[in-house]
């Protein structure tokens, strides 16, 4: 079984041992940025795993010492497990983010939750991560069983609620 030690709207940096689960229920409505910054990344939202030092120094660019930072070529890794990926677009993907710039990802798309929430799991387990849209009625309480956790982890090539990396032996 599977506890959370800490209320639902707390989170913590970093953990321990070598399987995490990650839940959230949240939505997207559209909205675009107020004044100029009316970009290509306006209204569109993203749920990412970085690494810890990453919102320390910057995303992306150059450091101080026009040392380029960013996870995609140094190797530290980056998960994005739910993102729209253009202004106004209806639908999200989960794509990883490795040293050199390599991509992974599937053809899987998640309908972006709008005018209502949807919930979601990322779990790390067996140098794999599973993401995956919840059933509605997915009871989201403080305790898990080994059970549910096999269920999310489950790999249907048919199903479209989830996507499947493989970052491992």
């Amino acid at each position: 079984m599977l506890t959370s030690p800490v209320p639902l709207e707390i989170h913590l940096d970093g953990w321990e041992g070598p399987s995490k689960a990650f839940f959230i229920e949240f939505q997207m409505d559209h909205y675009d940025n107020y004044g100029s910054d009316q970009g290509m990344l306006s209204d569109a939202p993203a749920w990412w795993f970085l690494n810890a030092a990453i919102p320390r120094v910057l995303q992306y660019g150059n450091d101080r010492n026009n040392i380029p930072c960013s996870c995609w070529s140094s190797g530290c890794g980056e998960f994005d497990a739910f993102e729209i990926l253009g202004r106004g677009e209806v639908r999200a993907k989960s794509t990883i983010h490795r040293q050199g710039n390599l991509e992974g990802g599937d053809s899987n798309y998640f309908l972006r939750p709008v005018g209502r929430t949807i919930k979601f799991a990322v779990v790390f387990h067996d140098w794999n991560i599973t993401a995956r849209v919840l059933d509605d009625d997915f009871d989201l309480s403080a305790s898990l069983t080994q059970e549910q956790i096999d269920d999310i982890l489950a790999y249907d090539a048919n199903d479209y609620s989830h996507s499947l990396f493989s970052i491992g032996d």
